[in-house]
């Protein structure tokens, strides 16, 4: 008996709770396809730490169980409430309590069980579009294969397993202590709260946007350190919360002071209905806002990795295989007869880059790039010779340029040509001899340790003869792409603690690397561009991803609740609106109505997330591309976000709305 009436309550959650189900199975679906990667033994080949795929994969893993823990647990939580007196007829009848809970926890088990069957079909196909898109991302061919590993399974299935029983077991503890008077007055506590709204709760309002003001007038300002950013962290949580907390009573002020525009239409309804709604639920709407915030903040960060990778790693690394030695008399005979064995080339340059004592251009580049830092920069002044400038530009496929003997020329990232200005008159004095400025370029050209850090000085080769050899480059040309093969040429060979110390001390010291904080390459000696780009690529990818796999999930969840709380009330809205069809309004109004109601009951959450955790990205966005120097809107990123997170929330309201009114009208 108990178990029919399980499944038969089963069916029905399904019907009712459909937006939760789907949420659930969604969930499992993405986790399945993502867990799914750390057990790929071809992404195991492209990530040289296959560790670090576990590790991204891992830390998502946690922010989704998190919420998923969350999200099980306010559900059955919810379902019980709208359910309890219901329970409580089965406790009248003569239901034991513990038969009660056992009837619940099958159901909720059996609907975990479904979920997870779902989850797992749906999730092979997921797998099958995120390899397609990770690979194109790697610029990989993927040829579809089911991979269906028994160790992805179980990782799956425990994570979602150990998930739902503390869902379950923190909602049981709840339900063991209810008695039937308890149950029975449960879903009304909702009304008892709509009834007890004071108006000196507004304060909270106030005080959220006081707070809001002082944090971002702090964060501006540059006044936010490693000892208060805790606190402000706390606090910026606490005041999404203090907000809702507010609004409600903030609206029945509002109300009761009057005016035209409450009386105009439907307005007085709505507010009415909305004000309500908040004070039942400010605690969740301020755990929605929450979430929303961090699905657009982590999403907008995923958004500036890749856009880093995109346009950044091609400039850093430009020649097929370049090769830096502190020494400048170094003989690379040996390392080029290496590349020549393994791989064809085109064309191969050695040369030197020069020093005359000075860090004029160094003071310059700290008083005017921004990020630039003392030790991005050789402890000289950098110069190469016209003649192997000219001769690598030709193997760029770039124009030759002319220099007289009383003028030099300097190369600078593209990023920095905003700062050219601050070179326009200096002077160069090569041994008592005066240098000017005749012009810049640039083009990438790889000046991030090898090509000088940030910029290079090109000098006549008659004026070059004056100044002291500082380091030895060779440049290679290529058309090889096996990454087998190119890998062979980049990695030392090193074997013990003390041959890499030697290996540190050779390459790392007194070498500048340029001013961009958050990427720096080519540490090695070597660069090999393919190799670079695929590792950079790789690391990328498995940042971007859990990233992006963080925010959808967690935007789900709240839409799933901001459904499911609206759909659960079909039977309080009929009232209303059968009243007010009584009233004389027809069916197309009280539709206008109802999208009016669920507009502003979705929007609230979307519109405060939007608002408060915007200028908190377009802080982040501002210093990303100030210390990298991209040339792209300070907005870009939030509004990537935006459109993805935007369209599934547009998804979601439009499902809810056609849901309510197909519910409450029926004509």
């Amino acid at each position: 008996m108990f178990k029919k009436l399980a499944l038969r309550n089963v069916r029905r959650s399904i019907g009712d709770y459909f937006v939760y189900i789907f949420t659930m199975v969604f969930i499992v679906s993405l986790m399945f396809s993502f867990n799914s990667m750390i057990f790929d033994d071809k992404l195991k080949i492209i990530i040289e730490e296959p560790s670090f795929i576990a590790a991204m994969i891992g830390v998502a893993t946690f922010f989704i169980v998190i919420i998923f823990i969350w999200l099980i647990n306010y559900m059955i939580r919810f379902i019980f409430e709208k359910r309890s007196q219901e329970f409580s007829i089965y406790s009248l009848i003569g239901f034991k309590k513990n038969k009660i809970i056992k009837i619940f926890f099958i159901e909720n088990i059996s609907l975990g069980i479904i979920s997870f069957i779902l989850g797992v079909i749906i999730g092979v196909f997921i797998q099958q579009m995120l390899y397609i898109l990770l690979y194109s991302f790697l610029d990989m061919e993927y040829k579809f294969a089911f991979n269906i590993k028994i160790e992805n399974l179980f990782l799956t299935f425990g994570i979602f397993f150990i998930s739902y029983i503390i869902g379950l077991y923190r909602t049981g503890r709840k339900i063991r202590k209810l008695d039937i008077l308890n149950m029975m007055n449960l879903e009304r506590k909702g009304e008892e709260k709509r009834n007890s709204n004071k108006t000196w709760r507004s304060v909270f309002f106030y005080l959220a946007i006081i707070f809001f003001v002082v944090f971002y007038s702090l964060l501006f300002l540059g006044k936010i350190n490693i000892i208060n950013i805790w606190i402000l962290t706390f606090g910026f949580i606490l005041s999404m919360y203090f907000l809702y907390m507010g609004i409600s009573s903030f609206l029945v002020k509002y109300l009761k002071r009057g005016g035209r525009k409450i009386w105009k239409g439907s307005n007085i309804f709505l507010l009415r209905q909305f004000s309500s709604k908040i004070r039942t639920m400010e605690f969740t709407l301020g755990t929605l806002a929450v979430i929303f915030s961090v699905a657009l903040i982590g999403s907008s960060c995923g958004f500036m990795i890749n856009e880093l990778q995109k346009r950044y790693v091609e400039e850093k690394f430009v020649f097929d295989i370049g090769i830096y030695n502190k020494n400048p008399e170094y003989d690379f005979t040996e390392q080029i007869n290496k590349i020549k064995d393994t791989i064809e080339i085109s064309d191969v340059h050695e040369y030197k880059i020069y020093k005359n004592g000075k860090d004029q251009f160094n003071q310059i580049c700290l008083e005017n790039f921004p990020g630039a830092y003392e030790e991005a920069y050789f402890k000289y002044d950098t110069y190469m010779k016209l003649s192997d400038y000219n001769y690598l530009r030709n193997m760029l496929g770039y124009a030759e340029i002319n220099l007289n003997d009383d003028e030099y020329y300097i190369h600078i990232k593209e990023q920095l040509d905003n700062y050219i200005e601050s070179f326009k008159n200096i002077e160069v004095n090569i041994s008592n001899k005066k240098v000017r400025l005749a012009g810049y370029k640039t083009e990438p050209f790889q000046q991030g340790g090898f090509n000088g850090a940030d910029y290079i000085i090109v000098v006549s080769d008659k004026i070059i003869e004056n100044l002291t050899p500082y380091y030895s480059l060779v440049m290679v040309s290529s058309d090889e792409k096996d990454l087998n093969k190119l890998k062979k040429l980049e990695e030392p060979e090193i074997k013990t603690d003390d041959e890499w110390d030697e290996y540190e001390k050779e390459y790392y010291e007194g070498r500048g690397l340029g001013s961009e904080m958050i990427l720096s390459g080519g540490l090695k000696g070597r660069a090999v561009k393919e190799v670079e780009i695929s590792q950079m690529k790789g690391f990328v990818s498995f940042v971007i991803f859990p990233l992006l796999y963080i925010g959808i999930v967690y935007s789900i969840v709240a839409l799933a609740i901001l459904s499911t709380q609206q759909l659960s009330e079909f039977n309080k809205y009929k009232y209303s609106y059968n009243l007010l069809n009584k009233l004389g309004m027809n069916s197309k109004e009280l539709k206008k109505i109802i999208f009016k109601q669920i507009g502003y009951y979705y929007s609230l959450p979307f519109i405060t997330s939007v608002l408060i955790s915007g200028g908190l990205i377009i802080y982040l966005s501002d210093n990303f591309i100030y210390y990298t120097g991209l040339k792209i809107p300070v907005i870009s990123f939030f509004l990537g976000s935006l459109l993805i997170y935007g369209g599934i929330y547009i998804l979601y309201f439009i499902a809810t709305y056609i849901s309510s009114k197909r519910n409450i009208i029926y004509k």
